[in-house]
């Protein structure tokens, strides 16, 4: 394993982060996620996966443990140090126990979205920012639009067009959330399979 993950790039002291050994097993506390060469098995789960500094000032959410571990081979020179980052993995389905959860106990951070880009990793990144921000959001797929509600406010945007920043633009609030988005895949983790 150790092996395989040097070889897609992933250094020691991003798998130190992870706890990664024998095995690529990210533990959500009722189940795990796991990774291995072909391979990748998310939980749905209301639990969260965490690791690194709890009390660093990026917060990095997103749907996989093995995405974030692919991001920071992309992206690490983006946060500074290892030891500034908190990682946040959700499972494949977002729950609002899991947002309710990040809104009472992360409070004063900069969080970083890393959902796929295509729609439904778009639409995740609203329903996460709005979530940890305590903006209540309602999404709604409608053939090739989104009709999203939000303070009494609604609208509708194409798959195409859907991001965290146009949804802000047409609901007129701010989350002060950022994304990140891979610039020639849809996730990290292809990216990091293509280019091995």
């Amino acid at each position: 394993m150790v092996e395989w993950l040097t070889k897609l790039g992933v250094g020691n002291d991003i798998r130190s982060l992870f706890d990664i050994r024998d095995r690529a097993e990210f533990d959500y506390g009722d189940c795990k996620e796991e990774l291995s060469p072909g391979f990748l098995k998310v939980p749905a789960t209301r639990n969260i996966f965490r690791c690194g500094n709890e009390m660093a000032p990026d917060v990095v959410i997103t749907w996989s443990a093995a995405e974030a571990m692919a991001m920071l081979v992309y992206r690490r020179k983006y946060f500074g140090s290892l030891e500034q980052i908190h990682i946040l993995s959700l499972g494949c389905k977002i729950s609002h126990v899991q947002t309710a959860w990040i809104r009472s106990k992360i409070r004063n951070r900069k969080f970083v979205l890393v959902f796929p880009d295509d729609p439904a990793g778009r639409a995740a990144d609203i329903a996460v920012a709005a979530g940890i921000r305590n903006i209540p959001v309602k999404l709604k797929w409608e053939q090739s639009q989104v009709r999203i509600t939000c303070r009494n406010k609604e609208c509708c945007l194409s798959a195409n067009e859907l991001s965290l920043a146009a949804f802000e633009r047409a609901a007129g609030v701010r989350s002060r959330v950022r994304t990140l988005k891979p610039t020639d895949c849809n996730t990290y983790l292809e990216q990091l399979y293509e280019q091995q």
